[in-house]
């Protein structure tokens, strides 16, 4: 299965870059339980691809992503890079979101 997860150029930039510079085998995204709408979206740097994962070849890099929180609503996402000078950070639109606390930090997931 390819999973359907869509990465923006200049977010394929900056995963390529932070993958380099750990000198990891690829970048893994996963939902963790979090906040008070549910899940926040989880990035990092893995040295070994994680067992059970999905994998999307982007530039020079590799993400990895867990089946069960692919399941879970990641289906459709995109990831995107925002910077300005007030902050900066990987941005992420997800048509499966029925929800996002008052700080943006965790979201609410529709039920599959």
């Amino acid at each position: 299965m390819k999973p359907e997860i869509a990465i923006t150029e200049r977010a394929a930039e900056k995963l390529a870059a932070w993958q380099a510079r750990e000198q990891g085998v690829g970048v893994r995204l996963w939902l963790e339980p979090s906040g008070c709408s549910g899940y926040a979206y989880r990035l990092e740097v893995v040295q070994k691809p994680p067992a059970d994962a999905l994998a999307v070849e982007g530039q020079g890099f590799t993400l990895f992503v867990d089946r069960e929180d692919y399941a879970r609503g990641l289906a459709g996402l995109v990831i995107d890079y925002h910077e300005d000078l007030l902050a900066r950070g990987f941005v992420y639109r997800n048509p499966n979101e029925v929800g996002r606390c008052g700080c943006g930090k965790s979201v609410a997931l529709a039920e599959k």
